[in-house]
């Protein structure tokens, strides 16, 4: 259906009032061989829709690997930054994505990038409750100390969501127990 719409004339470039294009639509239901056909008759792939999001926000967000895999190889920005100054760490961060953020980590995505909070990728794998990721990322030298703008950490973003195990390895690697928030709360005055 795709290549006869094209090939009767379909704009590929064509933008909704979000800013989408087809090849969103087809990243975002990881539909490879779509994606593939999309960009071999020219889809731009670094358009960005009204927040900022690509294509690749799009497959990291549905683990969708191949596809991401392809964009990469066809030049997709693994760097790029939502309005919020979010990455695909990111979202693979929000959703405890162990294999997707062990990929861009390999692909040298930076791991303490910082969004418009000053949170790191850390800061929301231990506010989800993420264990494997947050050792990944504590493995792949994320800095434990990150201090958002109300001067939380990891440790007490784990704290206040009372994340055990979270909290344990946060403590093993060394985090700071008496880091106070913008309030000047500990991790302890918010767990009672």
């Amino acid at each position: 259906m795709v290549k006869l719409l094209l090939n009767r004339g379909a704009e590929i470039k064509i933008k909704n009032i979000s800013n989408w294009t087809a090849l969103y639509n087809a990243a975002w239901n990881g539909y490879l061989e779509v994606v593939k056909l999309f960009l071999d008759r020219g889809a731009e792939i670094e358009v960005k829709n009204t927040s900022n999001w690509t294509a690749f926000h799009y497959v990291i967000w549905n683990r969708h690997l191949e596809v991401a895999k392809l964009l990469l190889d066809r030049g997709a920005e693994i760097e790029a930054k939502d309005i919020d100054k979010w990455t695909a760490l990111y979202y693979a961060a929000q959703n405890g994505y162990l294999e997707v953020a062990k990929l861009l980590l390999d692909l040298g995505v930076k791991v303490d990038v910082k969004d418009t909070d000053n949170w790191t990728a850390l800061h929301d794998v231990a506010q989800n409750e993420y264990l494997e990721v947050a050792r990944l990322f504590l493995d792949r030298g994320a800095e434990i100390e990150a201090k958002d703008t109300d001067n939380r950490t990891a440790l007490y973003n784990a704290a206040w969501n009372r994340y055990l195990e979270v909290v344990k390895l946060l403590f093993d690697r060394g985090a700071e127990i008496e880091v106070k928030n913008i309030s000047n709360w500990t991790a302890l005055y918010d767990v009672v």
